[in-house]
C-alpha cells in the first residue's frame, strides 16, 4: 500500500510543476507581447474627413491625374490615381463602364452585369 501511496504524490508533484511551469511561460510571454506592443509605434487615428462647401471649386481629372489649377478645393481622379494633398478627393464613377485593366475579370465573374447591344457586343465607349 505504501507504494500506491508514492505515485499519486508524485503523480500529484509533477502535475504541480507542469502547471506551474505552464502559467510561469504564459505569464513571461504576456509580458514580452505587452511589452512589446507598448513599446511600439502609436497607432496614427485617420485624419478626419472634412466635406467640402457647396460651392467648392471643383476639377473632374477625366484621363490622367495633373496639378490641379488653383483655386480648386475638390477633385475627381480615376481609381488608380494618387489623391492630391490637401484637397477632396472623390473617386469618379461611371456607369456602364469598366476600368479597361478590369474588363477580363468582369467578362470571367459577371458577364451578365456587361451592356450589350442587339447582336450581343459589348458596347464600347469611342474614343
Amino acid at each position: 500500500m505504501p507504494q500506491h501511496a508514492v505515485r499519486p504524490l508524485l503523480r500529484r508533484k509533477r502535475t504541480l510543476a507542469a502547471l506551474a511551469g505552464g502559467a510561469a511561460l504564459a505569464t513571461g510571454a504576456g509580458l514580452l507581447l505587452s511589452h512589446a506592443s507598448a513599446t511600439g509605434s502609436p497607432v496614427k487615428a485617420a485624419p478626419k474627413v472634412v466635406p467640402p462647401t457647396a460651392n467648392a471649386a471643383f476639377d473632374y481629372q477625366i484621363g490622367g491625374a495633373y496639378t490641379p489649377p488653383a483655386g480648386v478645393k475638390a477633385l475627381s481622379r480615376d481609381r488608380g490615381a494618387k489623391p492630391a494633398k490637401g484637397l477632396y478627393n472623390v473617386c469618379y464613377v461611371n456607369a456602364f463602364q469598366t476600368q479597361p485593366d478590369a474588363l477580363g475579370w468582369w467578362e470571367k465573374n459577371n458577364p451578365d452585369l456587361l451592356l450589350r447591344d442587339a447582336d450581343g457586343d459589348l458596347v464600347n465607349d469611342e474614343a
